[in-house]
């Protein structure tokens, strides 16, 4: 939950907003927008209202929709509720080239939408996605660089559309947290954010398929939101509970070094795919740790390529998307490292 108080997320956004960067809403967990009710659509803007007003004191104006799909439920509601929505006109595809072999490829279609414009007539909405570390620490600085050499400006989304500031955000209400159950739908509003609101996944243990099993009772997700006693087995969300707390299928969810957690849902044709739609009360052991593995030489790490980050150059945490590093953000609780792939420091 990025308004509880015992994360880093209060302090970044604060300090994002103070030195000049437009803050705006991508929902509250990532869904698609197409997948959900109206009602589920409209808590997913709401919750994230509630927490970035109980952080900065107002909440913005501006979204863009998680996939940038927003079909006519969506547009509607997104206008009733007063947003701009935004999407982009350039993307490097970082996110696909996470990869020491393969970042050039962003670099290259970067290379080219500099080669083929003039700041004098053009400008650039750009995607990226900051929870790639070749992304972070590698094409981010070679994109400001260039872009300066070619005469640009970075400047916010609302900037560049000539949109006034004062038009980017709305004050709402003193406080508030999102404190819903899974499968409720409702919302309540509270002064001060709590740490155990259920909603939460942020500051809930989470674990890849290398991780640990559930102890108790699991019931199945009737909201899409998994982990912590719910299930995605059985679910109409999908199958897989990835490690960010949310049910799903594909390759964003089941390839190596993303995993799903253990008890609480599986991969279509995993080893660990239920037998049933109801989950086991006795789930298998999980397997013992991996052994004789060598440090990573690109960066990469996790089964899939049989290297551990720990004695690498590139960090000692194994991150979920199979890559060495050793960030702050790499080691909180809702991203982690891969258990026996690396660590935090």
């Amino acid at each position: 939950m990025i308004n509880d108080p015992a994360t880093i997320y209060p302090t970044i956004i604060k300090r994002m907003h103070a030195e000049g960067h437009q803050i705006a809403s991508h929902t509250w967990s990532h869904q698609n927008a197409s997948q959900l009710t109206n009602t589920q659509f409209t808590n997913q803007m709401i919750w994230n209202e509630i927490a970035l007003n109980n952080i900065l004191g107002f909440f913005p104006t501006y979204m863009r929709p998680p996939f940038s799909i927003c079909e006519k439920n969506c547009q509607n509601i997104l206008s009733t509720l007063g947003y701009h929505v935004t999407y982009f006109d350039l993307d490097t595809a970082g996110y696909l080239n996470d990869d020491p072999t393969l970042i050039q490829n962003s670099k290259n279609i970067w290379d080219q939408a500099m080669a083929t414009s003039t700041p004098s007539s053009d400008s650039f909405l750009q995607i990226e996605h900051d929870i790639h570390y070749q992304t972070v620490y590698n094409l981010t600085d070679y994109v400001l660089t260039s872009l300066f050499q070619h005469g640009y400006k970075s400047v916010t989304v609302g900037e560049c559309l000539g949109d006034p500031q004062a038009n980017w955000y709305r004050t709402g209400p003193v406080g508030g947290t999102v404190t819903s159950s899974p499968g409720t739908g409702t919302t309540t509003e509270t002064p001060t954010p709590t740490s155990t609101a259920t909603r939460s996944t942020i500051t809930n243990s989470r674990t890849t398929s290398q991780g640990t099993y559930p102890t108790g009772s699991v019931t199945v997700s009737k909201d899409g939101s998994c982990g912590n006693g719910v299930t995605c087995s059985g679910s109409r969300f999908g199958t897989c509970c990835s490690i960010y707390g949310f049910c799903g299928t594909g390759d964003d969810y089941c390839l190596p070094g993303n995993g799903c957690q253990i008890g609480y849902g599986y991969c279509e044709g995993s080893d660990t795919a239920a037998t049933s739609s109801a989950p086991s009360s006795s789930p298998p052991q999980p397997t013992a740790p991996v052994t004789g593995l060598t440090p990573s030489v690109a960066g990469q790490c996790g089964a899939s390529v049989g290297q551990t980050c720990t004695g690498s150059s590139f960090g000692a945490c194994c991150g979920p998307y199979g890559t060495c590093g050793s960030s702050t953000i790499g080691c909180l609780s809702i991203l982690g490292c891969q258990k026996n792939y690396g660590y935090c420091v």
